[in-house]
């Protein structure tokens, strides 16, 4: 049983030396029942105070740029925030490439900039569109 343990961390150190990026665990499936809204939100980035924005209660940022690849319970926001907008995306918390293509159709429906970033541009909206 040992070996098998260190035959499996020695495996996980050599792709992240071959790759630069550690392997991404399985993730779970979140929930994103229960949403509910902030009423008079300033948004700093757009200098303007916005009436209402959706929230699931997995992060409040506007700001954050979530790692491609990586887990973050910002991600888990942004895809139930997707979700809700109408995007079929399962809320995993890993912003691979089926978040990304998501967020970006996301951009281009709103015409905002495409890049397929989860940033300080497209949180606010995302939070202002789920909550109509």
């Amino acid at each position: 049983m040992g070996r098998g343990l260190a035959l499996a961390g020695l495996t996980a150190a050599l792709a992240v030396t071959l790759t630069g990026v550690a392997p991404v665990a399985q993730a779970a499936t979140y929930s994103c029942g229960g949403q509910y809204y902030l009423y008079n939100q300033y948004n700093a980035y757009y200098g303007v105070t916005v009436a209402k924005y959706a929230e699931y209660g997995y992060s409040t940022t506007v700001t954050y740029v979530p790692t491609y690849n990586a887990f973050s319970t910002q991600t888990v926001e942004a895809q139930c925030l997707l979700k809700d907008v109408g995007y079929g995306l399962t809320a995993d918390g890993v912003y691979g490439s089926i978040t990304k293509s998501a967020v970006a159709d996301f951009q281009q429906d709103m015409d905002l900039p495409v890049d397929g970033v989860m940033g300080p541009q497209t949180w606010p909206i995302l939070r202002i569109a789920a909550s109509d």
